[in-house]
Formats: C-alpha cells, structure tokens, sequence
C-alpha cells in the first residue's frame, strides 16, 4: 500500500520534464485549450469539476499539463497543484468583459504565491475567432500586466476553436521555462538539498539556524512542526518553535504559531498516513496549506492580528480548535428518511429554501439540483446549490442528523450537468429526465470513481473538494468539429 501510494506521490509531485498549470475562470476555454494542444482538434466540454492532466508532446518536449477547474467553489484548491510547477497558463475569454476584474483578481493572488514566484506566465486571449473581442492593448492595460515585476510574461490572443495562436504560445512558454531553468540561482539548489533533508536533518538544520530565512515560507513552517512533533513530541516541538522561529521571521504572532502547533498536532492524530512521510501528510490534509483562510474559521481578523496576539497565545473566538482527544459524543448517527411525497417544482423549491421541507432523499436531492442548473445555467445554478444546501442542512429540523458534503454535493452537481448536457435534457420535466436517466438514481454511483475510504470515511472530503481515487468525473460532452 505504502509503495502504490508512493507512486501515486510521484506522478503528482514528482519532476516531469515540464510541468505546467492552466487556470483561469469557468468557461474561459481551459480545457479546450488543453485538448487542441493534446488532439489538435476543436472539443466540446461542459466545466470541468476538478481537473484534466494530460501529456503533450510539443518540439520533441514532453509537457505534463494540469487543467484546473476555475468555478469559484472549485479555485481555492488550485494551490495544492503548485508544488513543482515550472510554467502558467492563465486563459481569459475576450467577450467576457464584466469578469475582466474578477480574472485579474484571481491572477493576481495565484502570481503572489511563494511556490510559483518567477515562473513564467502565458496568458491566452481566448475565442479572437468570434467578433468584438477584447483587443490585447486592452487587457494588457485593465489588467496591469506591466506591473508584473521578476518573471517572464507574453500574452497570445487565439481561439481554442480554429486553433489560431494557440500553438505559437506554447512555443513562447517553452523558450520562457527552459530560459527560466538554466538560470536557476543557487537558492533553488539549496531549497532542493532541503527537500531532500531526512526530518532529523530537517529538524536540527532548523535549531543550528542553517535554514535559509529568504525562503522560509508556510510550508516550511508546517513541515518544522511535523518533523517535530513526529521526533520529539508536542512538548518539545511547542520550546523549539517558539525558541527559534524569531531567527526566521519577523514580528512573529505567537498566537499563529500556537494555532498551527495544535492544528498539525490534530492532523497527525486524526488521519492516516500510510506513507510516513511530510508529503504523505500534506496530500491527506492539503486544507493545511490554507495558511490565509483556515485561521479565520476560527478567528476574528481584529482578534487574530491584534497586538495581544502577537505577544501572547490569545484563544479563538469564532470556535474552539479542535481537540487532539475525540469527543464520545462525535458518532455518527445513521440518517433516517421520513416517507416522501411527489413535489411540483415550484413546490419544492419554495419549501427547500424557507427550510420547510418535511422530508429528505436522494430522488429530492437530484431533483433540486436538476431545477437549479435547467433554470439558472451551469454557473449561477452550482452558487445557488451550495448557499442553500448550507443553509437549509444547518436550519431544518429533520436535517439535523444530515451532513453537508462538498465533495458529494459536487459530485452530483457534475452528473445532473453532464447528463442534462449529453441528451438535451432541457425540454423534459424532472420525471422524464429521470426516466430517460435511471442510473443517477444509483445514491452509491460516486463509489465508481472514489474509493469508500476516501470519500466517506475522509473528514477533508466533507469540507472541500477531493479529486476521484478510481477514475476521473467525466467532462467531456463531444469530440467534434461545432464551438
């Protein structure tokens, strides 16, 4: 197990010849951009829920590409693709004015980040095939892509479509990377020697000070603490920390360090790691990596940045971190069911959103995402979804014994989509919909593409998104020559 799971590791992290993400916002024309590159052909897809890899061969290089889903639920894990990545492909639709912002934005923080600092950026000015685009001049100056400082940058206007620009783009990006590469400081050399420190090496270059302070980031953080508490126990880990970390940072927030402290410390003992290793860890717990929004789950920002806090362990005030020893009072109770009733649409909407609903199933469940995504669209309908199924999961009373479950609500919004997608399900009332479809009435169907251990048994699951063990979600709709 430990040598499949080591595999699995390294075909995630491990070093391909290029490494490459492509982002950017929904239907921007990520994936069709990945598969024109792949296949040379024009394919028709519906939003991706997760992510697409594929291996391209471009001027005899071999490009390993991660297509990264780019709805808003889904962008908060790109940062978990990161880790090695040696090229960016940020992808903007040039008739999508009103998002231009939005686009900028989410750039904006993903060239802010530690892991892709000097990596360098393509962006693709996608669908020129389609009059009264955006012009480059345009973008270039709206998204202040000449403040962008210390990294490679060239912007491509093509269509996914006709394939116009979109090879002549990743002929820039190959120059940029190999460019980049051969001029790799001997910081990366050092920062690489690191990585492959054993944790007792890790942990005593930390004391002796030998670690580099330039580089010493979140993840470098977190790793300190594991080696730590892994060598020498919480006790130990919390002296050493607190002893050295002021070598390493300045205006250290003692609150911070103890919050991360507990945070690992719960991590270790609450989930498996059949590697035994920090990269193990941090692919069961990659919400660890959230060095920005998990502490304000618990925290009020005034609270958390205080100057008490700084100088002193302050406790949250949003909630109590979580408890090293499991409370008895945590079992799971089996979800009971009351009898149903046939609903008309209107009917179950209005009672699913004042939080009136009497009863609960798989069936309601198709059927709320259903109406949702035939009268909203795919974009609005997935927001929708999720604010009410929170709301109505947290409020109603014999949902009490219900747990919200992002991944499996995903899940079924990715089904519902692609089915509706396939068949042209939009003129068909749910009952027909369902007849036509009868396989999504399978409640254990997502048991094909996720093992039981990781999408059941997985508290990380149940919070955010987890990528399929089994099989890839299906994304593609048709492979032919129509937009």
């Amino acid at each position: 197990m430990a040598s499949y799971i080591r595999t699995i590791l390294g075909k995630l992290f491990g070093k391909s010849e290029y490494r490459t993400l492509i982002m950017g916002l929904d239907s921007a024309g990520k994936t069709s951009i990945l598969y024109r590159l792949k296949l040379n052909e024009h394919v028709t897809t519906i939003p991706t829920i997760g992510f697409n890899v594929e291996s391209v061969i471009f001027n005899k290089a071999s490009m390993t590409m991660w297509d990264l889903g780019g709805r808003d639920k889904i962008r908060p894990l790109w940062r978990h693709y990161f880790y090695g990545t040696q090229g960016l492909i940020f992808v903007i639709d040039s008739h999508d004015v009103e998002r231009l912002n939005e686009s900028k934005d989410d750039m904006d923080r993903m060239l802010g980040e530690d892991e892709l600092r000097d990596i360098p950026l393509l962006i693709y000015l996608n669908k020129i095939d389609l009059p009264n685009g955006l012009k480059q001049e345009y973008a270039i100056k709206e998204m202040k892509l000449n403040d962008i400082r210390n990294r490679q940058w060239y912007v491509q206007s093509c269509s996914a479509y006709t394939g116009d620009g979109v090879h002549e783009g990743l002929d820039w990006l190959m120059r940029a990377m190999k460019s980049h590469l051969s001029s790799q400081s001997t910081t990366s050399t050092a920062v690489n020697n690191v990585n492959n420190d054993t944790n007792e090496e890790f942990a005593e270059k930390f004391v002796e000070h030998d670690l580099l302070s330039e580089t010493f980031d979140h993840r470098t953080l977190i790793r300190i603490i594991w080696c730590y508490l892994k060598i020498f126990g919480r006790k130990e880990t919390i002296k050493s920390v607190f002893d050295n970390m002021n070598f390493y940072l300045k205006n250290v927030n003692e609150t911070l360090i103890y919050f991360w402290i507990q945070i690992v410390h719960y991590a270790c003992e609450a989930t498996k790691n059949p590697t035994n290793d920090f990269s193990g860890f941090l692919l069961m717990n990659p919400q660890i990596l959230n060095e920005i929004d998990l502490p304000l789950t618990y925290y009020k920002k005034d609270t958390l940045f205080s100057n008490q806090a700084k100088t002193a362990v302050v406790l949250p005030d949003i909630k109590p971190l979580p408890s090293i020893i499991p409370s008895s009072s945590s079992t799971n109770n089996k979800i009971k069911t009351q009898s149903l009733r046939e609903f008309d649409d209107d009917e179950l909407l209005k009672e699913f959103e004042s939080c009136t609903l009497t009863c609960w199933s798989h069936k309601i469940h198709l059927h709320i995402t259903w109406l949702y995504l035939t009268r909203d669209g795919r974009r609005i309908g997935v927001n929708k979804i999720f604010d009410n199924m929170k709301n109505f999961l947290q409020s109603n009373q014999i949902s009490q014994m219900i747990k919200f479950h992002f991944t499996l609500t995903y899940f079924w919004i990715q089904m519902v989509d692609l089915t509706i997608a396939q068949n042209n399900s939009n003129d068909l009332n749910f009952k027909e919909f369902i007849e036509k479809n009868p396989h999504l009435l399978n409640e254990n169907l997502f048991l094909d593409y996720y093992k039981k251990k990781t999408i059941l048994d997985n508290p990380i699951a149940q919070e955010q998104m987890v990528l399929p063990d089994i099989k890839h979600l299906p994304t593609l709709v048709t492979s032919n020559n129509k937009k």
